[in-house]
C-alpha cells in the first residue's frame, strides 16, 4: 500500500484503479506502473515498447535502469 501512496498523484485518481489488496493488471499491464518499470532507454509511448514488455518478448534484465528510480 505504500507504493500505491507514492505512485499516486496528490489528488488524483489512478485509472484504471489499483486495489491495494490485488497485484492483478499491476506491472507492464497497467499504464501507470509500466511507465514507471520501463527501462530508461526505452520509450513506454511507443505502443511497439507496451506490447513487447507487457508479452514478455522483450525482458527487463538487472542491469536495466528503470524510470521510477529518478521520479
Amino acid at each position: 500500500t505504500a507504493v500505491l501512496d507514492w505512485i499516486s498523484p496528490k489528488g488524483e485518481v489512478i485509472w484504471p484503479p489499483l486495489h491495494r489488496n490485488s497485484k492483478i493488471n499491476r506491472g507492464f499491464k497497467h499504464e501507470l506502473t509500466g511507465s514507471l518499470l520501463c527501462p530508461t532507454g526505452l520509450d513506454w509511448n511507443d505502443p511497439q515498447t507496451k506490447e513487447d514488455l507487457h508479452s514478455g518478448k522483450m525482458l527487463v534484465c538487472r542491469d536495466h535502469w528503470l524510470i521510477f528510480l529518478y521520479a
